[in-house]
């Protein structure tokens, strides 16, 4: 058997036995060749076809004789959970926020970046959303997913649910207290674009934040704060205004600000690329000069960035290694089991493009 980098010798034995089993119509027990037979048909040691025989028989599918050997079982009607389909769960909260839809940008190349990553173990993503009040969806448990990526702020009830199945897995900027999770480092990232503000003269810096309740906005309301508290010394003025993630929001609370703050802020930091986009473009219209009177900053670097003028200056957050560490937690999970709520922190870096400069007023 030639076997496949990125998975385990003993789970490839086991899909391919998987596969025969599958094949099987009879009615009646069958023996499976003994372990050293199969060993020599693999071409591994015993000791990987006694973990792939294991996996089998805590499915239900296989059951060790003492003395005989491994039995088939009779085929049965089983419920579709019992047989794993070689695709992975992504689930997204469903909510009438932009930041929780697949068309958002952020979204979008999350769920591209996974979709290459699995393509490469022989896997492929499914998309799906749940409600608050909601369980998930029939349809994906009834493909017998092996696994769950959950993005955002998925509702306790969905958690409780995947967690009550046992099926493998991994939050992406979502905390909790019982499963493994991937976050942006929001916190730092955000400082280090206040920094650079602050290193070209900005005090007046405004933010435009996303719906409370996220990891993604209560990192960020913090950092801010904790930021601009520690500079009031130097004069440094700190305003959080609240949006709705996407560019309308964003434009829509510029233009509020604009015809009700006084004097106007010289610089504005959002909560993502598309707030900072709209923010920039309400400004631009009320004839306010990018950078020269006002800049922006925005977080995600999508690549919606570089097709504006000015293009967006922006904190990266590095989604290929984000997408490439919840892969490779959640293939651990399913391996190993449950390490319960570890965090992965992926860093971010500032991204400096022409929608920032020197404070001008």
């Amino acid at each position: 058997m030639e076997f496949l980098r990125g998975r385990s010798k003993y789970l490839q034995v086991y899909d391919s036995l998987l596969g025969l089993l599958r094949e099987n119509e009879s009615s009646e027990e069958k023996y499976l060749p003994s372990e050293r037979e199969l060993g020599i048909i693999y071409g591994v040691d015993r000791l990987t076809i006694r973990k792939a025989l294991q996996k089998l028989v805590e499915e239900g599918l296989v059951r060790k004789e003492p003395g005989k050997g491994t039995v088939i079982l009779a085929k049965r009607t089983k419920n579709p959970q019992d047989t794993p389909s070689r695709s992975i769960a992504f689930i997204l909260p469903r909510g009438t926020h932009a930041v929780d839809r697949i068309t958002e940008p952020f979204n979008a190349n999350l769920f591209y970046q996974i979709e290459k990553e699995l393509k490469v173990k022989g896997y492929h993503l499914i998309y799906a959303t749940t409600g608050n009040d909601e369980e998930l969806p029939p349809s994906i448990l009834e493909s017998g997913v092996q696994g769950f990526i959950l993005v955002s702020q998925i509702p306790d009830k969905a958690l409780q649910e995947v967690e009550s199945l046992k099926i493998p897995t991994v939050l992406i900027n979502r905390i909790s207290d019982r499963f493994p999770m991937v976050l942006e480092d929001r916190y730092n990232g955000l400082h280090s674009a206040l920094e650079y503000l602050f290193s070209l003269g900005h005090r007046r810096i405004f933010f435009i934040n996303g719906v409370a309740g996220h990891y993604t906005t209560e990192t960020c309301r913090k950092s801010y704060f904790d930021f601009m508290g520690s500079k009031v010394s130097e004069e440094g003025e700190a305003q959080m205004f609240t949006s709705y993630w996407n560019f309308e929001s964003g434009k829509a609370v510029m233009e509020k600000l604009l015809h009700q703050v006084t004097p106007l802020p010289t610089a504005i930091c959002a909560c993502n690329d598309m707030v900072a986009l709209g923010a920039m473009r309400a400004a631009k219209e009320a004839g306010l000069s990018v950078p020269k009177e006002m800049s922006f900053i925005g977080f995600d670097d999508t690549e919606q960035c570089t097709q504006v003028s000015p293009t967006l200056t922006t904190v990266s957050v590095n989604i290929p290694i984000l997408t490439r560490m919840a892969v490779d937690l959640l293939f651990s999970f399913i391996e190993k089991g449950n390490p319960g709520p570890l965090r992965v922190v992926v860093p971010t870096s500032l991204v400096v493009r022409e929608s920032t400069g020197p404070a001008g007023r």
